[in-house]
């Protein structure tokens, strides 16, 4: 009759949280993932390429690497967005990239509980994501802006935070708090608690 659910975690310590919600000379909006099908990225450069057209400032940095990233380059390069969208490929650390980024985007078709979410979270990133799968479970609107899966409500959420420098602290510094539900030692103990009957 009652099952136990225990979120999967990571190790915080790796994180490097942000200690500021400034714009520097750049917006910058980050996405990790896999170039295929599930990730939506066709959605997210169609909503980039509608925000960059209003905001000139904004970048978009996408880490990763799949087999439909040949056909992103090509949508990017048919949009013009050469200079304004990063392939940044594989990286083994991206946690300086998650701290200098201004906001985090994960506008994917469907999800589990991606680790990638957990590790902005972590950061203390304001983020946009599609309130699919086990996303909802994970942020609430009180700590995330929850979209669906259109290109317009995704360039929605980058203009909320672009022009909103106190909605990007408060959900940012929301979501760091909510990510101590994720981390390796709440895992661990959760897990004990099983071993012990307690739970």
């Amino acid at each position: 009759e009652k099952v136990p659910v225990i979120y999967n975690g990571i190790d915080f310590s790796k994180c490097v949280p942000k200690t500021d919600y400034f714009i520097r000379d750049k917006f910058k909006i980050l996405h990790i993932g896999r170039f295929s099908p599930q990730k939506n990225h066709i959605g997210l450069i169609t909503a980039f390429k509608t925000f960059h057209s209003e905001v000139p400032n904004s970048v978009l940095q996408l880490i990763g690497d799949g087999e439909l990233k040949s056909k992103m380059e090509n949508y990017v390069n048919e949009y013009g967005l050469d200079d304004c969208v990063e392939f940044l490929g594989t990286q083994s650390n991206v946690y300086p990239f998650l701290n200098n980024a201004d906001m985090f985007v994960l506008p994917s078709n469907y999800e589990g509980m991606p680790m990638t979410l957990i590790e902005a979270m972590g950061t203390g990133l304001p983020i946009s994501a599609a309130a699919v799968g086990g996303v909802p479970d994970m942020l609430d609107a009180n700590c995330a802006i929850l979209t669906g899966l259109e290109s317009n409500e995704i360039a929605d959420s980058f203009r909320r935070y672009y022009y909103n420098a106190d909605l990007r602290k408060q959900y940012g510094i929301n979501a760091k708090i909510r990510s101590e539900e994720f981390s390796s030692k709440k895992m661990a103990e959760e897990y004990t608690k099983i071993y012990k009957g307690e739970l």
